[in-house]
């Protein structure tokens, strides 16, 4: 499952932090693996068809006050 936000405020940066913690989870119970592969807003964009690193997005986002 491929997932893009549109926005990166506090409602997304929960929800990518929450998928991180219950992929395992998810994938066990339901077969699903998804990833969070683009996330724009109107002060920029990230894209990798492969799935962002989200540790890395929720810390560069923040950082840049975007969001």
């Amino acid at each position: 499952m491929r997932i893009i936000l549109c926005g990166f405020g506090v409602v997304a940066q929960s929800f990518s932090e929450l998928l991180e913690s219950r992929t395992h989870d998810l994938y066990s119970k339901f077969g699903l693996n998804p990833r969070i592969v683009g996330v724009f807003d109107t002060k920029g964009c990230a894209y990798n068809e492969a799935g962002l690193d989200l540790k890395k997005l929720n810390k560069k986002w923040t950082s840049f006050s975007i969001g």
